[in-house]
């Protein structure tokens, strides 16, 4: 049963601590050096953006989106459906057991006292169930 919920614990957690750092790395400038050969004095977002401005050349090829879509449709499996990290019938569970909690705030720091209070009711829960 932990099995199941560490991914639905994790995920929030994960994904938004990598959101936070990726904005945070591709926004910070580097700093200027003379004798760098790599770009130096801009962000990383702005060198991707404008590696001519640089020296560099763009090897980016622009992917219009009706190719996406177009390639998306002919996939067996939805966006949504791959990118699940628990099952329909655990997550309503786990909303269920969130709910009887009193939908605590989550936040960095609250998630695991509150994965801590739903654990040991979703065991219960498929304890009944199996």
């Amino acid at each position: 049963m932990l099995q199941r919920s560490f991914p639905l614990a994790l995920a929030g957690i994960v994904r938004t601590q990598l959101d936070v750092f990726v904005l945070y790395w591709n926004s910070h400038r580097v700093q200027y050096q003379d004798s760098k050969k790599m770009p130096s004095g801009a962000t990383p977002q702005h060198i991707f953006a404008c590696p001519e401005a640089y020296g560099g050349e763009r090897y980016s090829q622009p992917v219009p989106s009706e190719a996406t879509t177009i390639l998306r449709n002919n996939l067996e499996i939805s966006r949504e459906a791959a990118l699940r990290w628990v099952s329909d019938e655990f997550a309503a569970a786990a909303n269920e057991v969130y709910v009887e909690i009193g939908s605590p705030s989550l936040s960095l720091d609250s998630r695991w006292d509150v994965f801590a209070m739903m654990a040991p009711l979703l065991e219960h829960m498929y304890d009944e169930h199996e």
